[in-house]
């Protein structure tokens, strides 16, 4: 991606009408992640309870909550 400085991805996590299971998205994350071998920098909104070993090395990882705990 030529001159492009930065890209936020907001994968889907449904599919015809029923929830994908949670690390299942379209696109699936492993693509979302590729985009740093041509992006800067590269943000992706993750569905909660997204297995943490399934984050890059070297990925900085935020969780963000509303509400009461």
């Amino acid at each position: 991606m030529s001159g492009v400085g930065a890209v936020f991805v907001d994968p889907a996590r449904r599919a015809g009408g029923r929830r994908l299971r949670t690390g299942e998205s379209e696109p699936p994350l492993a693509w979302c992640a590729a985009l740093a071998d041509t992006v800067p920098a590269v943000g992706v909104k993750a569905a909660p309870g997204l297995d943490r070993a399934r984050v890059p090395a070297g990925w900085e990882v935020e969780f963000v909550a509303t509400g009461a705990s």
